[in-house]
């Protein structure tokens, strides 16, 4: 049934491209993904190992003008996490599909996506805290909207994704985000995220809990004077809000500086990130009206962030294959303090057809 779907579908936009003088988009996109975690040592995470691959296929048509392009773009998003008696052995499988809207002005450009679109098409520095790997995998599309205007030095965003609809089991669930980093000079540059998850009931649990994440933050990248790929420097500050409106209903107000250096060349990478000050996930372990521990449900970010002087150092190789297709591999080592607590080896292929066979491949504004 789905296939004839997608089918009829293709069929569709080609006669509509014909008659309207509209040009006909495509694109495959194929991913696969290994993570092997190490956790013996930590309290936060358990051992475990996810190994699978995806494929993208998307068509769609659209129109420009001079100062105007209307995008709209559908197809199905098919993966197999493999070696997994429940999970691996079937197709898991969603629809998705997206209109995209972009404005030029003389110095600016407006940006709209709704629908189900690419996580990739939000330009936040969104770092683990916010999102997982492992989350990332499982869900590399967004639902909901997204808004965002770009300038030759800045760009800024805001959009909503809703990651849950309320049943018997399921909270009803929505992340809203903003983002925003403008360029100083060459060199230097401030930004900002903002991420607000609000989870509210199910059908048999009443209850609110929110997590705010604010982070404004100071980027300075050298590299470009002494001819590397990347030699950057961050300093932030992580300040957040967090509550269970049921039961003691009081805000919780941790903080963390966060610092990252980073450097890069001949595609070879040596990357460091600390956050210092309080515990980032204190409602972790905590539970909801049901009794259900708070944990993935309201944090999407890795569980490590409940130390409060967690940092990590990444070894990695991720080099220039050629237009349409990106590699790498890389090892992470987790520290609580001075105490190594874990560690994980991942490597990752993406690749874009449209752009490894050299067509007019459709792009959203960068």
């Amino acid at each position: 049934m789905g296939r004839k779907i997608i089918f009829t579908l293709a069929l569709l936009l080609v006669a509509w491209t014909a008659s309207a003088q509209l040009r006909f988009e495509y694109d495959v996109d194929f991913e696969f993904f290994l993570d092997n975690g190490e956790f013996d040592k930590s309290d936060y995470k358990s051992s475990s190992t996810i190994i699978g691959a995806r494929v993208v296929p998307m068509v769609g048509f659209s129109k420009t003008t001079e100062k105007e392009r209307h995008l709209f773009m559908a197809g199905a998003e098919l993966g197999r996490e493999f070696a997994d008696e429940e999970q691996g052995k079937a197709y898991l499988y969603d629809f998705d599909l997206f209109y995209n809207y972009q404005r030029h002005f003389r110095k600016s450009t407006f940006e709209m996506t709704v629908g189900a679109f690419p996580r990739d098409m939000s330009q936040g520095r969104w770092s683990s805290l916010f999102f997982s790997d492992r989350y990332l995998f499982y869900n590399p599309f967004m639902t909901g909207a997204l808004f965002g205007w770009t300038r030759p030095k800045a760009h800024f965003e805001v959009g909503i994704d809703w990651t849950g609809k309320k049943s018997d089991t399921v909270h009803e669930q929505f992340i809203t985000f903003s983002s925003g980093e403008g360029k100083i000079t060459d060199w230097f540059s401030l930004g900002y995220l903002f991420y607000m998850m609000h989870r509210a009931s199910s059908e048999t649990v009443i209850g609110v809990s929110e997590n705010y994440q604010l982070e404004p933050y100071a980027r300075f990248d050298f590299g470009q004077m002494i001819s590397w790929q990347e030699l950057s420097f961050t300093a932030g500050w992580v300040q957040s809000a967090q509550r269970n409106r049921v039961g003691e209903d009081k805000y919780y107000l941790p903080y963390a500086a966060n610092l990252a250096a980073r450097v890069q060349n001949w595609g070879v990478y040596l990357d460091w990130q600390g956050w210092f000050g309080k515990s980032l996930m204190p409602l972790y372990n905590m539970t909801d009206a049901s009794g259900e521990t708070f944990a993935t449900g309201l944090y999407y970010g890795d569980p490590y962030f409940q130390d409060p002087l967690y940092h990590k150092l990444s070894i990695g190789y991720a080099p220039k294959i050629g237009k349409g297709v990106s590699v790498f591999v890389c090892c992470t080592f987790h520290f609580g303090g001075a105490k190594h607590i874990g560690s994980e080896q991942l490597a990752g292929v993406r690749i874009s057809l449209a752009d490894l066979i050299g067509g007019e491949k459709w792009e959203w504004q960068k």
